[in-house]
C-alpha cells in the first residue's frame, strides 16, 4: 500500500506523473493514494478521484517551503509506504512490480534515478566530499549517504519520527540536513528493480557522469520507459 506525495509549484507534468502511477502493473487502485500539495494556481486541476487528494499550500506564505509540504504529506498519508516526489519525476514501467520483488524491509529506500538522457542523477550517492556515485550493489556506505530531496521512499513512522526541518526551505540544504540527522539510525536500502525518470533536464553541477555509470549499465533494468 502506497502514498505518492507530489510537491508542486508551477508545473506542466502533473497529468503525466499521475498516469505513470495509475498505470503501474499490479498496483491496485484500492491500495494507493496520490497527495498533491501546492498553490491553487499551479497548472494543477482538481482531480475527481477518490484516491487523489489536493492540499492547497500557497507559495506566498514562504517561497520554497518544501520541508513543510513534505511533512504535511507524511501527516496526511493513509498508507505505510510513502513515495515523495517533486513535480517532474515520473515512475518508469514496472516500478511497483520492482518493489514487490525487492520487498519492504527498510525505513528509507532509493531506486535508480535517470535523467532524460538516461544517465544517473543523484540516487545511490555519498554525502561527504568527494561526492561520488556508489554502485547499486554496494550496501556498505549507507551511513554516509546523501538523499536527494527530489525523490525518495520512506516509511510513515520513520518520517513522522524524523520530520523535515521546517526552518529550512528549498536551496538551503534541507535534504543534506535531513540526511545527516537520519543516516546513523535508518535502515536505508537501494532497490535496483524500480526506476524513476526526470521529465525535464537537470544540471549535474559537480556530480558529473563517470564512464562506468553510462546509461543502462548499472542495474538489472534495460528499459527506462515511463508508463503513461
Amino acid at each position: 500500500m502506497w502514498t505518492f506525495g507530489i510537491c508542486y509549484n508551477k508545473t506542466t507534468y502533473i497529468d503525466r506523473i499521475i498516469k505513470s502511477i495509475c498505470n503501474q502493473k499490479g498496483l491496485n487502485p484500492d491500495n494507493f493514494e496520490i497527495i498533491l500539495i501546492g498553490p491553487s494556481e499551479g497548472n494543477v486541476k482538481h482531480f475527481e478521484s477518490s484516491n487523489i487528494k489536493n492540499i492547497i499550500f500557497e507559495e506566498s506564505i514562504r517561497p520554497g517551503w518544501i520541508t513543510i509540504k513534505k511533512n504535511l504529506i507524511t501527516q496526511n498519508a493513509k498508507y505505510e509506504n510513502i513515495c515523495l516526489m517533486h513535480d517532474y519525476v515520473a515512475l518508469c514501467e514496472n516500478w511497483f512490480v520492482g518493489y514487490e520483488k525487492f520487498g519492504y524491509d527498510w525505513d528509507v529506500s532509493m531506486t535508480p534515478v535517470r535523467m532524460i538522457n538516461g544517465f544517473r542523477h543523484r540516487d545511490w550517492f555519498t554525502q561527504h566530499r568527494p561526492l561520488k556515485f556508489v554502485p547499486y550493489d554496494d550496501p556498505t556506505k549507507t551511513k554516509e549517504m546523501y538523499i536527494n530531496g527530489t525523490y525518495w521512499c520512506g516509511k510513515k513512522k520513520f518520517m513522522l519520527d524524523n520530520p523535515q526541518n521546517n526552518n529550512l526551505c528549498w536551496g538551503q540544504g534541507e535534504d543534506v540536513e535531513w540526511g545527516l540527522r537520519c543516516q546513523h539510525k535508518w535502515n536505508y536500502k537501494l532497490n535496483p528493480y524500480s526506476v524513476v525518470r526526470y521529465m525535464k533536464d537537470k544540471i549535474l553541477e559537480d556530480w558529473n557522469p563517470h564512464p562506468d555509470i553510462d546509461p543502462d549499465r548499472n542495474s538489472g533494468y534495460e528499459n527506462w520507459k515511463i508508463q503513461e
